[in-house]
């Protein structure tokens, strides 16, 4: 059989910039989930980078489904990411 259940994770760091919020929301098939919001907000760290983690509670799914992990940021000027270890999006088989 296919996949039932899910959990969903993501990783974020923003450069160092101290105003605004930082946001992280997982969405599926383009909607929050249902199953319990996967949504971070964070003020922007006072100094160096912002680092930021958010999951999902275990979700069903389907076959079809699908993930989007989406950043926002609203320091009032273009922000690069990290690329690095601390930035990534997950999925983790539960069932």
């Amino acid at each position: 059989d296919g996949v039932s259940k899910v959990r969903l994770s993501a990783s974020l760091a923003y450069t160092s910039n101290s105003s605004g919020r930082r946001i992280i929301d997982i969405q599926k098939n383009g909607a929050a989930l249902t199953d319990g919001r996967a949504y971070t907000n964070y003020e922007a760290a006072s100094t160096g980078a912002t680092r930021m983690q958010s999951s999902s509670p275990v979700i069903e799914v389907v076959g079809g489904d699908y993930f989007v992990c989406y950043a926002y940021q609203s320091s009032g000027t273009t922000l690069d990411v990290e690329l690095n270890d601390e930035t990534w999006f997950s999925i983790e088989v539960i069932e």
